[in-house]
């Protein structure tokens, strides 16, 4: 079968190859079984046969053994007395003298060689003292027959020869009509194999073409094709699969339009302040000396927004297509959250935010990139600021998880919490800020995406809660260092 389907002489549908195997694995086993089964039926009914045929071949030298020995005659039927029933009506007796002259026979076609010497399978052997059996091919009928052949004793003195021969034309009659009768068994399991073939395939082969089908669809753009789920188990959890992956790249497409619609207003907002402020200045604004400075340093803001922006799209891109890159060496995390909150604390006291600090002086080392830990604080803790509320607090503590050996940060602040909504979305790229608390400032959405590409590649988890009350918690595992 693998020589065959390597050989290229295997239909290329599925659904053809399944009812070939349907086939093979049912029809080919029937016919072999059939054909073992006749041959060893013939070969038991045989060798029965030539069994009994021996015995009575005995018997009958036996029977006749003091006839011939005080030269009385035999009468034909008299040779006929001891065969069973089955023989009785079908087998040939011949009965030979020492000379191997024909003295007596159940055949009425012989008896007119009655004293003469004859040739039949066995008889010489008989003469000699051995007894014989087996099946030779009638040279005048042309079929096949069993013989036995029996020496007639007389004490140890070999006196004659006793012949029985017996015609397998009905034998043969009967394994035709068998081979017929399995014929027949095979068509009718190719048959019911093809209906069950065609039946089984088409549960396989349907699922799969409306599967191609939605394939070909989404290639396409058309995010919004499902397929049914009612198939076989496998290939249920296969569709299942299939419509979470659109359902996955639907989401995507949305997402990809939902940012460069961002981005161009995002973009657009300060290119058009930009804009602007160049006109005034070309108009004349530069000579104006209460109106010059703010031109430019609304031109210098927006450049700078311009910029981060530019910077945090293509860090994102770069830590998504694998080029972060970590330097990672034994990190004090106690100093280098302190370095993280001394550089917003400047602009939290402007918000008039407490940063308050819950860090023990005793924590483990981490394995990590500082400069990669560095990005993810300040992302963290001005996300923090831009959704706490003037007069509120941030509070930034740390736990070991020593069974682990990981390093847990909670940077919590004392805003309004996540939506629930919004929550499975928080660090999908381009999920923008507003999606928590009002009056937020506008972003693009990728400081949290950021921040979760560098935990991850440093081996760790981010996750995200609401506080008992009011506010969200967000935190990270980084590794113990080793050793």
């Amino acid at each position: 079968m693998n020589k065959i389907l390597r050989g290229g002489l295997a239909p290329r549908s599925i659904r053809a190859r399944l009812i070939v195997t349907y086939l093979v694995l049912i029809v080919v086993p029937l016919g072999l079984l059939g054909w073992f089964m006749l041959q060893t039926l013939d070969h038991i009914y045989l060798a029965r046969l030539l069994d009994d045929m021996n015995v009575e071949a005995s018997l009958m030298a036996e029977s006749v053994a003091d006839d011939i020995a005080a030269g009385r005659t035999i009468a034909a039927e008299d040779l006929l007395s001891h065969p069973p029933p089955p023989l009785r009506a079908q087998a040939r007796v011949f009965l030979f003298d020492k000379d191997g002259q024909l003295i007596a026979t159940s055949d009425t076609a012989s008896r007119s060689l009655l004293g003469q010497r004859i040739i039949e399978y066995g008889v010489s052997a008989a003469l000699a003292g051995r007894s014989t059996r087996g099946i030779e091919e009638n040279s005048t009928a042309g079929v096949p027959i069993a013989y036995a052949a029996q020496p007639v004793l007389n004490g140890d003195q070999i006196i004659g020869a006793i012949h029985m021969d017996y015609s397998l034309t009905d034998i043969q009659t009967a394994q035709r009509e068998l081979r017929y009768e399995i014929i027949i068994v095979v068509i009718a399991a190719w048959l019911i194999a093809s209906l069950i073939g065609l039946r089984l395939t088409r549960g396989i082969t349907a699922p799969l073409a409306r599967l191609s089908t939605a394939a070909a669809d989404i290639a396409s753009g058309d995010f919004a094709h499902r397929v049914p789920e009612d198939a076989p188990t496998e290939l249920a959890a296969l569709a299942r699969s299939f419509n979470q992956m659109a359902e996955a790249l639907q989401k995507a497409e949305q997402a990809r339009q939902a940012t460069f619609a961002n981005i161009a207003h995002d973009v657009r907002t300060p290119l058009g302040s930009i804009r602007a402020a160049a006109e005034a200045l070309a108009a004349g604004a530069v000579d104006q000396p209460d109106l010059r400075p703010r031109l430019l340093n609304g031109l210098i803001e927006h450049a700078q927004y311009l910029g981060r922006l530019t910077d945090d799209l293509l860090r994102l891109a770069a830590y998504e297509g694998g080029g972060l890159v970590l330097r990672r060496i034994a990190v004090d995390a106690a100093r280098l959250i302190e370095q993280a909150c001394q550089g917003v604390e400047a602009k939290a006291s402007a918000n008039s935010v407490m940063l308050a600090r819950n860090v023990s002086a005793s924590l483990p080392r981490v394995w990590a990139d500082p400069d990669r830990v560095l990005e993810i604080l300040f992302n963290l803790l001005d996300n923090a600021l831009r959704h706490t509320p003037t007069g509120g607090q941030i509070r930034v503590s740390v736990e070991a998880d020593a069974p682990r050996r990981l390093l847990w940060i909670h940077i919590c602040d004392s805003g309004p919490g996540i939506a629930t909504e919004a929550a499975p979305h928080l660090f999908e790229r381009y999920w923008r800020g507003d999606y928590r608390r009002s009056g937020a400032g506008v972003n693009m959405g990728l400081g949290l995406s950021i921040v979760r590409e560098i935990v991850k590649a440093h081996g760790g988890a981010i996750a995200v809660v609401n506080l008992p009350g009011a506010g969200a918690d967000f935190h990270f595992s980084l590794p113990f260092a080793p050793g």
